[in-house]
């Protein structure tokens, strides 16, 4: 009997152990020790009694210590049960919280990925627009020479690959003219 005693206790004092790890503020921690207290409070009141029993008390006395026990053990319950609650919902808080912080740092990803994707595309428009006008405007010129309008000229001021391209054309456009107007006046000269 007094080893089945001695594992309750154990297993009671383990069980407050575990308790005491989920306590996190300072009113926990208040009613961890009141609770406490009324279990030694508890344990004291029934080493009493069976000591008292065995030595023979009158049982009116008995009974008034066991009522003044099951006061305590009522006590000692409702406090268990209070404090249960509020740690149960400082961590339903605490989810609760993790949560919406981890809502608004998607919403926040979310909205960061949105605008690099708006920024990439204004400026990949940005990029072959410069790009696709200059080409547009040689493709133009490059129609006209070859229909035999030599009296087109470039005048590109951009020094990229593009602009380059432009500027070889006008100096071959050029080219072609002094060429085509020597042909012109060596002809005449011959007709003449």
């Amino acid at each position: 009997m007094k080893l089945n005693s001695n594992k309750k206790k154990y297993e009671v004092q383990e069980a407050f152990a575990e308790l005491e790890k989920q306590i996190s503020t300072e009113e926990h921690q208040e009613q961890y020790d009141f609770m406490l207290s009324q279990w030694e409070q508890f344990i004291n009141m029934t080493e009493d009694i069976l000591s008292f029993s065995r030595d023979g008390i009158a049982p009116v006395l008995l009974d008034t210590i066991r009522q003044k026990r099951a006061v305590v053990a009522d006590g000692l319950a409702e406090a268990l049960d209070e404090l249960m609650i509020e740690i149960e919902t400082n961590k339903n808080e605490a989810v609760v919280s993790s949560a919406t912080a981890a809502a608004t740092v998607r919403t926040a990803i979310i909205g960061l990925l949105s605008a690099l994707i708006l920024i990439g595309f204004v400026l990949g428009l940005f990029i072959a627009r410069n790009i696709a006008n200059p080409v547009k405007e040689l493709v133009e010129i490059v129609n006209k020479v070859a229909s035999g309008d030599f009296t087109e000229d470039i005048m590109e001021q951009s020094t990229d690959e593009i602009g380059n391209l432009l500027n070889a054309f006008g100096d071959m456009i050029k080219t072609l003219r002094g060429v085509i107007s020597e042909t012109a006046k060596a002809s005449e000269a011959v007709a003449g």
